[in-house]
This record gives structure tokens, C-alpha cells and sequence, in this order.
């Protein structure tokens, strides 16, 4: 792939020293397309959390050449009705004179080749790149209608209106994007049921590549380690889980196998109802400074998926660091692993009680680490990324 002027717009990180998983993926795939031989750069904003000095300063310490316009606030506005794409608040930011203002004065002074947008949501910047010629790509990071609709419990007229604009909006990002770039092949699915003239690829998390491990060391010991992880317990399908594990699933494990697993939650904002539930096979370990040195200690990960789409991290990380893990099936998204070779798999809680069991013997869990580390370094290596991000450029440069 020749070299290439890409402009990637980016929606705003929120905290810089708490990342979630898919601001990371933004971060990552920045560095991905440098470290190609690429020219990249970056038009966002900051947010109401910090100053915006902090996040100039945050980006010229990664060496990112940044275009960084102050956090706004945008209410609800009547002018939003003239277009159903702008139901969706998310969308309405982009779409806004600031932000389009913003957009043209980069295409004029860096001429990019190439616009690459972050999320469903940023279509109307790559519907402005599009007009103008350019070819552009949107990396799709949740089906944003049905993400939605999962992610709130009680559904009101109003959220149907906005799951309504998110619906349009995922058919506008199909026709803005020379490639959209979906999270899972469970989404590019989705997006092939709407997508007419644009290009479908599947981009999964970019930080992958530097969380594969081999498989974790199996101890034939008692009491096993489990941990959960989630970033932050205030996203609904996190808390959700949560409380799958340690209201359904614990107390079945304490009856069948007394002493013989303690659970560990890893994550902060958990709610004080759920803390109070804390017990010496409960430990609520908050947010962990040193990752790396505390999975040595654990011996299974149980992703208990509820809920959500897109590619949700606390399934994938362990995965491939090597873990014996159990999560429900649908939580795979469509990627290639299998049951009984690469996790096991569980539906409800007696399900995941009895997976948990079975787990005790080392063998089994041998097996499934070995699998899922083979696995995840076939499908998130560095050299397949990098092939499937070449593989996007070429053929939205091809049109």
C-alpha cells in the first residue's frame, strides 16, 4: 500500500486516565495507521471532564497531529427534525456548522487522500468527504439501534425515537462509506441487510494484538480464582452481569462446591447493594493499577454476557490471554470460536455453576487455555490486523 494522507475523525475521549475499551481501539488504530507508513491526522474534541489543555497535551505526548475543538453541548433543537438522522443526539454533534466548518477547513489545508470516521454515528463528516470525491471509511463499533434498545431497561416513546434516528442513521453510514468497517462478522450481517453500494469488511478491536499470551499457567490448587471484568459498573449490560454472577451464580456454587472458588470483581462504580454482598469467596477489587501482575494470579475468567452487542472486551481480553473462560455463546459475536474448545459455554446460571465445576479439573482447563491463545493469535494478530486494515484502505481507494 502506497503512502497515504488519511484524516480520521474521531468522536471525543471522555477521561484520559480511565479509557474504555473502544476509546482505546480509536487510540490504537491511530497508531496502527502510522506505524503502516501512513500521514495521519486527527480531528476530535475534548470533553466537559477535563480542560481541553489537558487533552492537546495528552495527544502531542502520543505524537498525534491534532485538530482539537472545544467541548460543546448541544440540546435538544428543533432544526434536529429536519433531517430523522439527527434524531439520534450522537449524530446531531457532527452535523453541526462548528463541527462541518471544522471538516472543510481540513480537507482544504491537509488534503487528505482518505477519511476515516469512528463510530456509525459520524456519518455526516464522512458524508461531507464523500460529496467532495474523497473516499472514506467508517469503523462501525456497535449496531447502534439494537445497542441501544439492549442497553435501556425501560423503554420510553423517547428512546424509541432515538432508536429510530440510530436505524436511520446506520443506513445513512452505509451509503457515506466507500468501506464500513463492522466490529464483528455478527454486525457486518446486520449491515448487509442495508448496505447497497459501499464495501463491508470486519475490523475487530485493535488492542488485541498486544493482549495475546500464551496459555495461563494451570495450578492444580483449591480454592480456584475466577474474576469478572468490567471497566465501570455504571454501562448497564456490565451491572447486569455483575449481578448475574453474584446473585444466580455464586450462592449455586456455594452450595455444590463449598471453599472451593472465590470470586473476583474487577471494576469500579459498583453499586453499594452490590458491595454489600461482599463475603470471603466475594472480593469487589475495584480498579486494578497493575493488571498483568493480578491475572497471574487467577486461574478462570467468567465473562457472565447478559446483554450488548459489538465486540465487548471483558469476552475477548481473556480470551486471549489464554484463560479458561465460560460466557454464554451469543457473546462470540460471530467470531470463530468454539464451545468445548476454546470456552465453554453456559446460558443460565446452573449452566454456568456447572461449567464452573467441571473446572476444576486441570486437564480441562489446560485444554481450553491452549485453545483460546492459539485461537485469538489466529483471528487478533498483529500481521492479520494490519492485513484486513491494508485491505480496507485499498478498497475504499478503489471506490
Amino acid at each position: 500500500m502506497d503512502h497515504l494522507k488519511i484524516l480520521v475523525i474521531n468522536p471525543g475521549l471522555i477521561r484520559l486516565n480511565a479509557l474504555g475499551a473502544c476509546e482505546q481501539d480509536r487510540l490504537a488504530g491511530i497508531t496502527q495507521l502510522r506505524r503502516l507508513g501512513h500521514t495521519v491526522r486527527l480531528l476530535t474534541t475534548g470533553s466537559a471532564h477535563q480542560p481541553l489543555e489537558a487533552h492537546r497535551n495528552y495527544y502531542i505526548e502520543r505524537g498525534d497531529e491534532v485538530d482539537l475543538l472545544p467541548y460543546q453541548r448541544f440540546p435538544l433543537h428543533p432544526l434536529r427534525l429536519r433531517r430523522a438522522g439527527y434524531l439520534d443526539g450522537a449524530a446531531w454533534e457532527f452535523g453541526q456548522p462548528y463541527f462541518r466548518a471544522a471538516v472543510s477547513r481540513n480537507l482544504d489545508q491537509f488534503k487528505p487522500d482518505l477519511v476515516w470516521c469512528h463510530a456509525s454515528y459520524v456519518w455526516p463528516p464522512a458524508l461531507q468527504a464523500r460529496r467532495r470525491g474523497l473516499p472514506t471509511v467508517i469503523r462501525s463499533v456497535n449496531y447502534e439501534s439494537l445497542h441501544h434498545q439492549d442497553q435501556t431497561l425501560n423503554l420510553t416513546w423517547f428512546d424509541w425515537v432515538r432508536i429510530a434516528g440510530k436505524s436511520i442513521g446506520e443506513h445513512n453510514a452505509a451509503r457515506s462509506a466507500s468501506v464500513l468497517a463492522a466490529i464483528t462478522p455478527d454486525e457486518t450481517a446486520l449491515y448487509e441487510r442495508i448496505s447497497r453500494r459501499g464495501k463491508l469488511e470486519t475490523l475487530p478491536l485493535r488492542t488485541l494484538p498486544h493482549l495475546l499470551r500464551p496459555p495461563q499457567p494451570v495450578r492444580d490448587r483449591t480454592p480456584l480464582h475466577v474474576f469478572f471484568m468490567g471497566a465501570s459498573y455504571s454501562v448497564p449490560h456490565n451491572i447486569v452481569g455483575l449481578r448475574f454472577i453474584v446473585e444466580e451464580v455464586v450462592p449455586l456454587v456455594r452450595q455444590a462446591a463449598p471453599g472451593q472458588f472465590i470470586f473476583h470483581v474487577l471494576g469500579s462504580k459498583v453499586p453499594q447493594s452490590v458491595l454489600d454482598l461482599a463475603a470471603e469467596d466475594v472480593v469487589f477489587e475495584g480498579y486494578v493499577p497493575d493488571l498483568e501482575s493480578f491475572l497471574s494470579t487467577m486461574d478462570i475468567a467468567l465473562s457472565a454476557w447478559r446483554m450488548g452487542r459489538g465486540m465487548q472486551q471483558k469476552v475477548f481480553e481473556p480470551l486471549s490471554r489464554g484463560f479458561p473462560m465460560i460466557t454464554h455463546p451469543r457473546a462470540m459475536a460471530g467470531y470463530a470460536f468454539e464451545p468445548e474448545k476454546h470456552y465453554l459455554a453456559a446460558e443460565d446460571a446452573p449452566q454456568t455453576a456447572a461449567a464452573l465445576l467441571r473446572l476444576r479439573d486441570p486437564s480441562l482447563r489446560q485444554s481450553l487455555a491452549e485453545g483460546a491463545s492459539q485461537q485469538s493469535a489466529a483471528i487478533f494478530s498483529q500481521a492479520e490486523l494490519d492485513a484486513r486494515v491494508e485491505r480496507i484502505l485499498k478498497a475504499a481507494l478503489l471506490g
